[in-house]
């Protein structure tokens, strides 16, 4: 699990870069589409008459004041090569009659006689000046800035938002794995989305669902234990002290008719406590295998229960058991250890022969439900047994956990059922 969400974590990195790239494609979309807008709409004004005729009405305002106050003559025009740099995008023809006498530009200016003239009065006469004011690109320039300006915070807009839910949802989850550390198991952790971080949280509460099952099943276990415990030292001592009381008598009884008896008795009884002693350490060993259900291979239903359940039925018939036609077992696949199947037979088998009525006949059924191979053992009970320690059931129960499967048992009047259920492969 730890890997695992190292895993999400790098992939929730490279998600935020993503994220990152794509708000910088939604800013640079709407980048370019200010862009677009605003050029549009400055290109449509400053080419307005008006417009132009204003602006440079204006400049030639602003030369006019730069040449009288600097007492600017005809003959020494080059004086205003101190005003023309502080004019931003400004062209400036200067024609004393016919003749050009200054120009902004070393390159002959085309297009004058489409230019409106503008009489400029210097120290020593008047001139013509042609103003060529290029505001547009001022207009541009300065919408650009503000459209990058936008361009930015639409950017840090979009990844603060991101970044806050995330931060936000990675808040709320370890402040949730903090309460679990604190003990609090049945505190369910909040899953949202179905992004890296949803997947994140799924896993943490998938992790504690496990944990809180295995306490689950610890708890049971230990009292399944302890009421074990509690049964077989009941029923270990009453064949125990039947032992010890045929002992007394064989010690002071020497009739061969009388020891032969006791001695029968005496040897039932010991098998008794061996059969109770086997059950109990198979039933330990079972509750503390580490098998892993990834470890059983995979086979079919057929496979797997088919000779299985044939020599059921011959060894049930040689103890002079009526069992009825076997099932047809369908060709589903599941994983089956061979070993733990073939003892749970056993235990079954162990079962039917110290409880069931050999007058009645032995059911076994196969089904298929919801996901689940369904094997049925169901037997009529004797009426002269004597209730049982359930150690060999118990087993079974073990065994079929170990399978991810479940083992439920049931009487109903005279008739006793095993069930044994194991999940399918998909």
């Amino acid at each position: 699990m730890p890997e695992l969400i190292k895993q999400r974590i790098s992939r929730l990195s490279q998600q935020l870069v993503m994220a990152a790239l794509a708000a910088f494609a939604a800013a640079a979309l709407l980048f370019g589409l200010l862009q677009w807008g605003t050029h549009t709409a400055i290109e449509h004004y400053c080419a307005q008459p008006k417009v132009i005729a204003a602006h440079e009405a204006a400049t030639a305002q602003l030369l006019q004041a730069y040449v009288t106050e600097h007492s600017i003559t005809l003959s020494d025009l080059s004086a205003l090569d101190g005003w023309t740099p502080a004019q931003e995008l400004v062209e400036v023809s200067i024609f004393t009659g016919e003749q050009q006498g200054y120009h902004t530009c070393k390159a002959e200016h085309d297009g004058l006689a489409a230019m409106t003239p503008y009489t400029i009065q210097f120290a020593d006469g008047t001139a013509t000046a042609y103003i060529n004011d290029l505001f547009e690109h001022r207009y541009t320039d300065r919408a650009t800035l503000v459209d990058l300006v936008l361009f930015f915070l639409c950017f840090v807009g979009i990844m603060v938002v991101l970044i806050q839910k995330k931060v936000a949802v990675i808040k709320r989850l370890e402040r949730e794995i903090r309460i679990l550390e604190g003990g609090d198991l049945e505190y369910t952790i909040t899953v949202q989305g179905q992004d890296e971080l949803g997947e994140l949280a799924q896993g943490v509460e998938d992790m504690r669902k496990a944990i809180l099952s295995r306490e689950a099943y610890t708890q049971r276990m230990q009292r399944s234990t302890n009421q074990l415990m509690t049964s077989v030292s009941h029923d270990l001592r009453t064949p125990l002290t039947a032992l010890l009381g045929y002992l007394e008598i064989l010690a002071g009884d020497t009739r061969p008719a009388c020891e032969s008896s006791y001695l029968e008795k005496c040897r039932q009884r010991a098998f008794q406590i061996r059969d109770m002693i086997n059950d109990l350490f198979e039933y330990f060993y079972v509750s503390t295998a580490e098998h892993a259900p990834q470890e059983f291979p995979l086979t079919t239903a057929q496979q797997a229960f088919g000779g299985l359940l044939c020599d059921f039925a011959d060894l049930l018939r040689q103890d002079d058991f009526v069992v009825a036609p076997l099932p047809q077992l369908p060709e589903e696949t599941l994983r089956v250890n061979e070993k733990l199947v073939q003892r749970i037979f056993d235990n079954l088998l162990s079962n039917i022969r110290r409880y069931a009525d050999p007058a009645e006949p032995i059911l076994i059924k196969a089904s298929v439900q919801e996901g689940e191979l369904c094997l049925c053992v169901c037997n009529a009970i004797r009426q002269d047994t004597k209730k049982g320690t359930g150690i060999g059931l118990r087993n079974c129960e073990q065994m079929m956990l170990l399978h991810q499967g479940r083992f439920q048992h049931s009487t109903s009047g005279e008739q006793f059922t095993a069930a044994l259920y194991f999940p399918l492969e998909r």
